[in-house]
């Protein structure tokens, strides 16, 4: 008799464990994959309107003549069709495992006012801004929905008086950049959101075809850093990591 109970129970807790890993294989394929770099086929659309308030937040630089005939500073403007957005780990206590939150926007918007040498690309100043009140969902969670998570950004960002986040490049130099190559970065710089302001860097693909360039990569960040806390909820029934993932592909053109 013991036996026969003992053999139910395995069979009972391999079922619970064949079970817990179906549903951790169907959250683990869910996820979205990262951004990449856009197709090389994309055709680029006109920028952002100066008319658009998200504009503002990224003043243009006014260009300055180039000092010799060796130097050449251009001004690239994002183009509409970028994307930016973040990933994080949530868990909810009724799910056996963690899950990967996943949102995006297209309403991005900024420039890059880069000076080509024989030294290779100077990155002078830049400026990307994103509006967070627009970021939608993208990943899927078995059982559960995403609209109560795109509803509460406006709060979570304070987006009335902090709209947009901010990125801002430190000044650096790129190895020269041919028609088709694809080069490997690490740009550092400054991020704004909800009015503070932190260091972080980006690690970036960047990639030259013909009359564009497309830029994707991602950079890690603490949501503390920024005072964004998601409520959890009581007794716990969600946890968040802080520590998250922001990630961005971008189209740019030159002014």
């Amino acid at each position: 008799m013991r036996r026969r109970r003992w053999q139910i129970g395995a069979g009972t807790v391999g079922t619970v464990i064949i079970a817990a890993g179906a549903v951790y294989l169907a959250i683990a394929l869910t996820a979205p994959p990262r951004l990449g770099l856009p197709p090389v086929s994309v055709r680029t659309p006109a920028a952002t309107p100066n008319s658009d308030p998200m504009v503002a937040a990224c003043r243009r630089p006014v260009l300055a003549q180039p000092t010799s005939t060796t130097e050449d500073s251009s001004l690239w403007l994002i183009q509409q069709g970028s994307v930016v957005g973040y990933r994080v780990r949530e868990k909810f206590v009724q799910l056996p495992s963690p899950h990967e939150a996943v949102a995006r926007t297209e309403r991005v918007s900024g420039w890059v006012l880069a000076l080509q040498s024989a030294a290779g690309i100077r990155i002078e100043t830049g400026c990307v801004a994103v509006d967070l009140a627009t970021l939608k969902s993208v990943d899927t969670i078995p059982g559960y929905g995403t609209n109560g998570r795109d509803q509460i950004y406006g709060t979570l960002f304070d987006t009335s008086r902090y709209p947009y986040a901010i990125f801002q490049p430190y000044a650096i130099t790129l190895p020269s950049l041919s028609d088709g190559q694809t080069i490997h970065a690490v740009v550092p710089g400054v991020l704004e959101i909800k009015g503070i302001a932190r260091p972080a860097q980006f690690t970036l693909d960047v990639k030259r075809s013909t009359d564009h360039i497309s830029v994707a990569g991602a950079a890690s960040v603490n949501a503390d850093d920024y005072d964004v806390r998601v409520v959890e909820g009581p007794d716990g029934w969600l946890s968040v990591d802080p520590h998250c993932t922001l990630e961005l592909s971008l189209t740019l053109i030159k002014a």
